[in-house]
């Protein structure tokens, strides 16, 4: 089963598909370097990761004239051990955004001698085909190559085992099933994700807690799975039972989105009749009305505060960084003044909202923005409003601080919502901190 500290994919940046295998990894004893007879006990990558490189030492000792991404497949394409939720192999299986392909097999990966892996990524092995915003239903399609070394031809039957399914977004392979690749030489293959928006929705991983220290947590709408190549064999060796198929693994991160804007291009300030009209066009979004499961897109006015350019970045800089380079900042709240009904200004919520020129993978460790609020206008900032997670969680909070002693004061979810409201708060780079 998985270690309940392990951490899980994707990747960010480009929510490429990371993990690439497993390996054991929690209370693992060896040898204590530098300590003569004695042993030791640690958990985590301190173990998971000698392990693997264990496995690729010998793999590149048998094979020392291959590439380090055909090493790579070679270990990824044998990983056959499935990891469970539970103990005793209970529950369902992880997906390849926790495990990659599977739980390392040493003996697998030495006897096999065809490899498969992304054409389209080199160095990735797995097929990703990334973060997925659908306005209109579409095809996707990435090509695996797949590579015979060894003298004898090899004959495969395809297909797609699901791990975390989203109804909207469906894996399969274009063409043939039947794959045939003659010895020493090389073929390849087409996999297809299919995505219909009206069909999607916001999926949790089934292995992963919908909530987290009492909260509930943020997810990523997923649909994940493996591409088995299983072996055709016309006869099966004495004593086999059944030969492993070879695994490469396919990740998706989906959601539908809005293609929205407004006929207006400046809207009147002037709310003495209490209310102003907005005029949409585009495509909204509109999944249904049961959340968190489903999504629809939501409008709100914030007063324009700034605009700003891109930045220069510094050489060597990742373009990456982009998700913290402000757009748009903009302020608003719910204070109705006058008008009936609305709140008044001591039971107000104050809202800052921004965009910046690229996207973040999630809205905290990875940036920050820091909002310095001076409530009296004396020129010496009162407050300090910072977006962050509580600790080892994916609850996305805002918290305010006082200055200059930094004490938190309150902490209000990221855009004002919790996960039991969808906000698509990843891979995003609009963000509301209230």
């Amino acid at each position: 089963m998985m270690s309940s500290f392990s951490s899980r994919g994707p990747s960010g940046g480009n929510v490429g598909l990371k993990p690439d295998i497993a390996a054991p990894g929690q209370t693992i004893f060896s040898a204590a370097s530098l300590s003569g007879n004695q042993g030791q006990t640690l958990s985590g990558t301190s173990m998971a990761s000698p392990h693997t490189a264990g496995l690729m030492a010998i793999l590149k000792q048998q094979h020392p004239s291959w590439t380090v991404e055909e090493l790579k497949a070679l270990a990824m394409n044998t990983a056959d051990a499935d990891v469970y939720l539970g103990l005793g192999q209970s529950g369902a299986k992880e997906g390849p955004q926790t495990v990659g392909a599977g739980r390392m097999d040493v003996p697998a990966a030495i006897a096999d001698g065809v490899l498969a892996y992304s054409a389209d990524d080199p160095g990735a092995v797995s097929v990703s085909f990334g973060n997925i915003q659908a306005t209109t239903s579409t095809t996707y399609t990435r090509t695996v190559n797949v590579v015979n070394k060894s003298a004898s031809d090899a004959d495969y039957t395809l297909s797609i085992d699901p791990r975390v399914s989203n109804p909207g977004a469906s894996f399969s392979i274009v063409g043939s099933t039947s794959l045939h690749v003659a010895a020493n030489s090389s073929t390849s293959f087409v996999v297809q994700l299919a995505v219909d928006t009206a069909a999607i929705k916001n999926t949790r991983d089934p292995n992963a807690a919908a909530t987290q220290s009492g909260n509930p947590r943020q997810w990523v709408s997923e649909a994940s799975g493996l591409i088995l190549l299983t072996p055709v064999l016309l006869e099966k060796p004495t004593g086999a039972n059944s030969v492993s198929a070879l695994r490469v693994p396919v990740y998706a991160a989906v959601r539908p989105a809005s293609a929205m804007s407004t006929t207006e291009s400046e809207i009147d300030n002037d709310l003495a009749s209490g209310s102003l009209t907005l005029h949409l066009t585009g495509t909204p979004v509109n999944t249904g009305s049961s959340f968190p499961t489903d999504m629809q897109s939501t409008v709100s006015t914030f007063e324009l505060q700034g605009i700003s350019g891109q930045a220069t970045l510094p050489g060597g800089a990742s373009p990456y960084a982009r998700d913290a380079d402000l757009h748009y900042i903009g302020v608003t709240s719910d204070y109705g003044g006058q008008i009936a009904n609305s709140h008044p200004a001591s039971a107000s919520t104050l809202y800052f909202g921004l965009s910046t020129w690229g996207n973040w993978s999630t809205p905290a460790t990875e940036n920050e923005f820091d909002i310095y609020i001076d409530t009296n206008n004396d020129h010496t900032y009162d407050y300090v409003l910072f977006n962050t997670r509580l600790t080892a969680t994916d609850v996305f909070v805002d918290a305010l601080a006082h200055l200059p002693s930094g004490s938190a004061t309150a902490q209000t979810f990221l855009n004002g919502a919790s996960s039991n409201f969808p906000t698509a708060i990843y891979n995003s780079n609009v963000l509301i901190m209230p």
